[in-house]
């Protein structure tokens, strides 16, 4: 099974390309298409959705540099 960018997850879960936006702009872009502009709304569904593992994995952290 092919393995799917975080990006192109939101792509699929939520219909907005995630593109070059930062997360502060895609989440603004999403409240306005899918939550009639309520940004805390929308955050709570990213947020329900990623808890339930439905994003896909997603890393919260950048690995330690190895050197």
């Amino acid at each position: 099974m092919q393995e799917l960018e975080e990006t192109e997850n939101l792509a699929i879960r939520y219909g907005l390309e995630a593109s070059a936006d930062t997360a502060e702009d895609y989440l603004e872009k999403l409240a306005q298409q899918r939550y009639q502009d309520d940004k805390e709304r929308c955050a709570q569904a990213i947020l329900n959705d990623f808890r339930q593992g439905l994003l896909g994995p997603i890393a919260l952290e950048l690995p330690p540099d190895t050197l």
